[in-house]
């Protein structure tokens, strides 16, 4: 009778000495290899058909549901008076009116596309006034007029009136201008400081800020937080002087920045930025205050293989709301950083997820374009010399499909020992349910069926009326809101309810989250504060009012109001 029972705890010992093996293999493989504690998936980048010419300093976007790439230089540093656009599998070759190697492009609400400046001569030499629109309907170029001045490595973004704002320009004078949208350019105002490849940003429909760490000349620009703005004087942002956003060539700022929504004048944007000591981070923009939007973990500086330097800006997919930053390493193994900033809240920050390809030896680090189906696209680009761009084109797969996709490159070892925990744990688990069954048939003491004792109810179901007058009257009495950490248990807690309770009852009597319920009794706090303290600081309004930080504030005002703090506060006044 006793032998059975011997067996099966041979047995179930022996799981248990393989568990604690295959856990330790997997946790020192894990240690070893995911030093940040990132999540790094394997990315299967798709080679394309490649570009009819090789390719740098060129602009790329999508229009008309087609990938547009427009200009740039060719082998021996040479700028082409071409572009490519990508249809049916094939690259189909088109004339441009002008040469634009490092120029600008701007996709516009009119369904064209509006190109213009560049250097005038080979080697990345001077600046032009050229202009030129490309309808992608008919696939063609026409030139049309001349910039106010002349320029190259400028920027430009479409305001809501359908004008054109640009600045920054390349070893000569940097201004503001505008373009009405049909033929004419006209100057606007000088900058504080001339730029490289600025960012220009929307923080509202006629409004935006200049600004950017880099000089006329590819130098650090010795006061980095000096901040344009086309509506206003010039600004600092201490933070720029700590945190500096990344440049970037060939692409139009705001499309891949911008993460706010139009309609509701929600002008937010987010940016890849790194430090002195190279440490990369996430600033966000709203109206004018930046802050960095914080993450679940420092951003990954290494992977399994070494070191990680990003090069790309941060593209924004807005319709899943997340963002990416490219980077590559020592192999030319590619790396995309994801951001998912959906999961952002006053208590929860960005997840992150390090996606990486095999070693990509024919690929450049080439302006990266976000496809209408989500993916990233990398079409030519340099690695080591202007004067050797690639004509290669890779996909890199990070749209939905992704998401469970398996892994291209195989199981890698840490996979295969936490697979061989989950069967152990599973055995054990089985194992440990059989020995139960059989305990409990021959137990003495087991209740027969029909006896079981019912749990009672570990909180009296309160009157929903009575329960929000609660609510209500702890939030005025007690000031609970100008906790910033202020959670649901805590009310819960206080009143002797369930969580659960007060959720649904303040859906139920207030049509709305407990979160907002919060924030409306601090949006109301923050409005007394801004009419009877109108010199206090906005970063002491927000804190004052219970909340986290200043964009936070920002953010909940907006929405609950329609206007942002000093919008608000003007017209009271």
């Amino acid at each position: 009778m006793t032998r059975p029972s011997s067996v099966h705890n041979t047995i179930a010992t022996l799981l248990w000495l393989l568990a604690i093996v295959a856990l330790s293999a997997s946790s020192a493989v894990a240690s070893d290899s995911l030093q940040t504690s990132c999540p790094l998936l394997p990315l299967h980048a798709q080679r394309l058909p490649d570009l009819n010419l090789p390719r740098a300093g060129h602009s790329v976007f999508c229009i008309n549901g087609e990938i547009t790439i427009v200009g740039g230089h060719t082998d021996g540093f040479v700028p082409t008076a071409t572009a490519e656009y990508y249809k049916d599998g094939v690259w189909h070759l088109l004339p441009t009116a002008y040469e634009h190697d490092n120029g600008f492009a701007v996709v516009l609400s009119s369904g064209k596309a509006l190109i213009a400046g560049g250097h005038e001569k080979h080697l990345g030499i001077g600046q032009t006034f050229v202009a030129e629109m490309y309808d992608p309907i008919a696939h063609h170029f026409e030139g049309f007029g001349c910039l106010d001045t002349k320029r190259s490595l400028a920027s430009a973004i479409e305001m809501d009136s359908g004008h054109v704002v640009i600045a920054g320009n390349h070893y000569t004078d940097d201004a503001i201008e505008c373009f009405d949208g049909q033929k004419n350019f006209t100057y606007v105002k000088d900058v504080a400081a001339g730029r490289c490849r600025p960012y220009i940003l929307r923080i509202a429909n006629n409004d935006a800020l200049v600004f950017g760490a880099f000089d006329t000349k590819d130098k650090p620009l010795p006061e980095p937080s000096l901040i344009d703005r086309m509506k206003g004087e010039p600004f600092q942002e201490p933070l720029l002087d700590t945190w500096h956003p990344f440049g970037f060539e060939g692409l139009d700022p705001n499309a891949i920045s911008f993460i706010g929504d139009e309609q509701a004048g929600d002008y937010r944007h987010l940016l890849a930025a790194c430090n002195d000591e190279g440490q990369i981070a996430i600033i966000q923009v709203c109206d004018t205050i930046f802050s960095i939007l914080p993450t679940d973990i420092p951003i990954p500086m290494e992977s399994l293989w070494g070191k990680i330097l990003y090069f790309s800006p941060l593209i924004v997919d807005r319709m899943e709301q997340k963002g990416y930053i490219l980077g590559i390493d020592n192999d030319k193994r590619f790396y995309a950083l994801c951001i998912n900033y959906s999961t952002v809240s006053d208590s929860s920050p960005a997840s992150l997820t390090l996606y990486y390809t095999d070693p990509l030896t024919d690929a450049g680090a080439a302006p990266p374009i976000l496809t209408p189906e989500g993916n990233i696209l990398l079409a030519g680009g340099i690695t080591d010399s202007n004067f050797h761009p690639y004509r290669t084109v890779y996909l890199l797969p990070l749209g939905r499909q992704v998401e469970g996709a398996s892994s291209p490159g195989g199981l890698k070892p840490y996979d295969i020992a936490g697979y061989v925990c989950l069967v152990i744990f599973v055995l054990l688990f089985l194992n440990w349910l059989r020995v139960r069954h059989k305990q409990g048939n021959h137990s003495p003491d087991a209740p027969q069926s029909g006896n079981a004792t019912p749990t009672p109810n570990a909180s009296p179901v309160p009157n929903a009326s009575r329960l929000m007058e609660q609510i209500h009257q702890a939030m005025v009495e007690q000031k609970l809101y100008l906790n910033n950490d202020l959670k649901l248990t805590d009310v819960a807690t206080l009143l002797d309810t369930t969580p659960r309770n007060i959720a649904e009852y303040i859906r139920e009597c207030e049509n709305c989250s407990f979160t907002q319920l919060v924030n409306n009794y601090r949006i109301e706090h923050a409005k007394r504060l801004l009419v009877e303290q109108p010199d206090k600081k906005l970063m002491n309004v927000a804190i004052e009012s219970g909340f986290a930080n200043e964009t936070s504030f920002f953010r909940t005002f907006k929405s609950v109001t329609g206007m942002t703090p000093r919008e608000w506060t003007a017209q009271k006044n």
